[in-house]
């Protein structure tokens, strides 16, 4: 093939749809961005899809579904006029600033001897601590006689083992909706693979690929044991140490946290796992959890401190990003509840050097500061939380409302909280004391109203109940008020020291937080639309 003059590049994107009238929009919108031409290739919709496609200018290609996702974007292959091409799924999005990067990338810099994998980010589900990615190929050249293969989970393997072209890592992420998250989706494309996957091997016989398909589906169906079957089967087939092998293991541990408590049993599997994946990032703090809930400390503190430090990472599959900042987290929670505070702080001091700016260990290690009196090292922390992300300001004006609070200046506490907690620094840090500012200066519905926003933000934290007692027992508005004794004012650069730590110095450890110990992300996604 030819390659054109880079500055001339056009970029195609296509898109494989089946009734995505709902979703299929915001895709096109976002392809627009980045595209000279984008292809909707529909397979058999009877909604809106294709007249939404056409109506924001589109090439639209009825296509008759064949059971097969590699039939379908084949089909997409031998339509598309662009020099490179960009897959999207319906529901999927490329962000304004991902955009700006993408077009001169593939105009300048897009190597023709390479393919790229970007990560395809979920955002995080209510409840979970973060949300997932997976690294896909989504962007190739165009060259005439590459091909597809496989029903389902569709690569491109042969046709680059026969052009000699690589696969490399591109950073430019694109984003999928709330959505998938929802259970009627989940169970359409579950469906939907299931019978694809079984069509599969049929026609081609076991593949452990196949087998964590359909482990993935079931367990998606909520269906367990026989989830577990195909994982099981899936770490028989494939070969020690491969990617098809470590997924089998998060699948495994995922379905069997979903049929038993037996921590001893999930702890077995886990350490199998390590066993063949020993520097696996997601393993190593699995492992972690179950030897804490098994009441191990010391194990534990090993396997997440290995996470965090050597930890690495498939990103081929899914995964939690941010898996060693979770770990280190994790460490200094269980370190703090052991009344080793002063030790995890030193160790999130040393994770933070390596990973400079993560906020998960910022925020702990502000709460870790204050514990300990420590309000100039609180705010040193404050200083490294990015911006804009994080407000600096209002973060400082917090930490000083800590201080002044373990000074017994409760008017200069409560005002300093009050004005950060009502701006936006919803941490349940601040929002405990906001709420014991207002109970010791005995002002009841202030309490109740500072109460109900850190019930709303962490309704499951220890305190919230120990709080609400006392603030029951508060005289209806009966303010309880002792003088400030110093002016209110945020704790600035030049004004950062505090002769003496306060009470806060001497509050208990908080308790040790029980972890479920399921495997940090569960099995690889399937393909995504056409569903229906």
């Amino acid at each position: 093939m030819n390659e054109p003059v880079r500055s001339l590049r056009r970029l195609s994107v296509a898109i494989v749809a089946r009734n995505a009238a709902a979703i299929i929009e915001r895709t096109i919108l976002s392809a627009h961005r980045v595209a000279s031409e984008v292809l909707v290739v529909d397979a058999g919709s009877t909604d809106d899809t294709v007249a939404i496609a056409r109506t924001h200018g589109c090439l639209v290609h009825l296509h008759e579904w064949e059971d097969s996702f590699a039939e379908a974007r084949n089909a997409a292959l031998r339509l598309v006029s662009g020099d490179w091409i960009l897959w999207l799924d319906a529901g999927e999005t490329i962000e304004e600033a991902t955009a700006e990067q993408l077009v001169p990338f593939v105009k300048q810099f897009a190597a023709i001897d390479r393919v790229y994998q970007l990560p395809v980010v979920v955002p995080a589900e209510p409840g979970l601590v973060g949300g997932e990615q997976i690294y896909r190929v989504r962007l190739h050249p165009r060259r005439p006689g590459m091909q597809f293969q496989s029903r389902v989970r569709e690569v491109l393997d042969k046709s680059l083992f026969a052009f000699g072209m690589s696969v490399e890592s591109l950073p430019l992420p694109i984003q999928r909706g709330i959505e998938d998250h929802d259970f009627e989706v989940k169970a359409a494309k579950a469906r939907r693979n299931i019978k694809l996957a079984d069509l599969q091997l049929t026609e081609r016989g076991p593949s452990a690929e196949m087998h964590n398909c359909l482990g993935e589906a079931f367990q998606s169906l909520g269906e367990t044991e026989r989830a577990r079957v195909h994982y099981e089967q899936a770490t028989q087939l494939a070969k020690a140490g491969t990617r098809e092998h470590l997924e089998a293991y998060y699948g495994l541990l995922t379905a069997i946290d979903g049929e038993t408590d037996d921590r001893e049993k999930q702890l077995a599997l886990c350490m199998q796992g390590v066993e063949h994946f020993p520097l696996d990032a997601q393993l190593l703090t699995a492992l972690g959890g179950y030897l804490q809930s098994l009441e191990q400390p010391e194990l534990a503190i090993r396997a997440y401190t290995l996470a965090w430090r050597s930890g690495q990472i498939e990103q081929t599959l899914w995964h939690l990003p941010d898996i060693q900042q979770i770990a280190a987290h994790c460490e200094s929670i269980l370190l703090s509840s052991l009344g080793r505070v002063e030790e995890a702080v030193q160790m999130l001091e040393e994770a933070l050097r390596r990973m400079p700016g993560a906020p998960r260990l910022l925020k702990q290690l502000i709460e870790l500061q204050t514990r300990l009196g420590n309000f100039e090292g609180a705010i040193h922390a404050v200083d490294q939380l990015p911006e804009p992300e994080f407000d600096r300001a209002r973060w400082q004006s917090a930490v000083s409302g800590l201080a002044s609070f373990s000074q017994g200046n409760w008017i200069t506490a409560d005002l300093l909280l009050t004005a950060a907690c009502e701006q936006g620094i919803a941490e349940p840090l601040f929002l405990r004391t906001w709420v014991e500012s207002r109970i010791q200066r005995g002002l009841r519905s202030a309490a109740q109203q500072a109460l109900a926003v850190y019930q709303q933000v962490a309704p499951a934290h220890e305190a919230i109940a120990r709080l609400a007692a006392a603030v029951s027992i508060l005289p209806p508005d009966v303010p309880a008020v002792s003088p400030a004794k110093e002016p209110i004012k945020p704790l600035s650069k030049e004004n950062r020291r505090f002769d003496r730590p306060g009470p806060l110095a001497a509050r208990k450890p908080a308790p040790k937080t029980s972890s479920s110990g399921s495997a940090a992300a569960s099995a690889g996604e399937s393909s995504e639309p056409p569903v229906g």
